[in-house]
């Protein structure tokens, strides 16, 4: 059976202990996780695999989260990003240009948001693993992400001379 041998960081508590309880449950590998905030963790160990997904653009500093990321690679190792960046989120913008035009306070966000994007939610919720609250805060009440753009993204990488293959964009070398 193939597998890899796993060491992941995590800094929200919970979820750390939620990933720990799955790989006890699911791993046939060795692994290690740590609950530790990604801009403090010290680690020697290079990866072949290096998976970002969803992190950077929830961080203080986009570009040092990903140039983190990146370091921890080896030589010929891949990262895996997943990001939002400028050129995306359009639905989420679109959704909360909606809400603020119609409504006047916090109250009545929550309650257009369960009414108008109804559909939206139930998926949020059923695929992502969070609380419908959670989600509206998330995606309406709290401040919008702020993002890279794709160019921005592909400077990081040349500047750290790694290849850059995006299934978003087809004007790449």
């Amino acid at each position: 059976y193939c597998g890899a041998e796993c060491t992941l960081v995590e800094y929200d508590r919970k979820s750390f202990l939620n990933a720990k309880s799955l790989f006890k449950r699911f791993s046939k590998n060795k692994f290690k996780i740590y609950n530790k905030d990604l801009f403090k963790f010290k680690l020697k160990k290079k990866f072949d695999f290096v998976i970002s997904n969803g992190v950077a653009h929830h961080t203080h500093d986009i570009k040092k989260n990903i140039e983190i990321a990146i370091n921890f690679l080896k030589k010929g190792g891949m990262l895996i990003l997943g990001i939002g960046e400028t050129n995306g989120f359009f639905q989420r913008h679109f959704q909360r240009y909606i809400l603020y035009n119609l409504s006047s306070n916090k109250n009545e966000i929550i309650d257009l948001s369960k009414l108008l994007f109804k559909e939206n939610l139930f998926r949020a919720k059923k695929f992502g693993g969070r609380t419908e609250k959670e989600i509206i805060y998330d995606t309406y009440i709290n401040p919008k992400i702020e993002t890279l753009s794709f160019d921005q993204v592909q400077n990081i990488f040349n500047k750290k001379k790694l290849y850059l293959y995006s299934l978003d964009e087809d004007s790449l070398d």
